[in-house]
């Protein structure tokens, strides 16, 4: 799907294993998420996002694939090398630290009037019909 999220969505790219994204380092992760950076998937900043570029119906099919390579050597292999790399890259506390400040900045934000008409101006929020 070509569309936009806030930010790139980022701070979700941190915590996956596999995206069809992967983690791009601080600055243009920052770059995206305070600066409007647009990230196209065959650029070359792109490429540093995604592990793999598929068509839209192709996309079944990979997640297939990738849950099959990944899922290979079993379960209990998966996740205790998952979790000894998250660790080696970011100890558990500072990841809980980093989700409680975000949490609750996103919640302070969540109404803010500057929020708010950023989001009317940017994604034509009046014009959007509900469901």
């Amino acid at each position: 799907m070509d569309t936009f999220a806030i930010g790139g969505h980022c701070q979700i790219v941190l915590c996956m294993d596999y995206v069809l994204a992967r983690f791009t380092g601080v600055r243009i992760a920052r770059q995206a998420i305070q600066y409007g950076l647009e990230l196209f998937c065959e650029s070359a900043e792109g490429r540093l996002v995604c592990d793999e570029i598929v068509a839209a119906n192709e996309m079944d099919p990979a997640i297939d694939r990738i849950c099959e390579d990944v899922l290979c050597s079993g379960g209990v292999s998966l996740i205790a090398n998952r979790r000894a790399l998250r660790i080696g890259l970011e100890p558990l506390d500072i990841f809980r630290q980093y989700c409680s400040v975000y949490a609750r900045e996103q919640a302070y934000c969540c109404f803010s009037t500057e929020l708010i008409s950023n989001l009317e101006q940017n994604w034509n929020a009046r014009s959007r019909q509900t469901a």
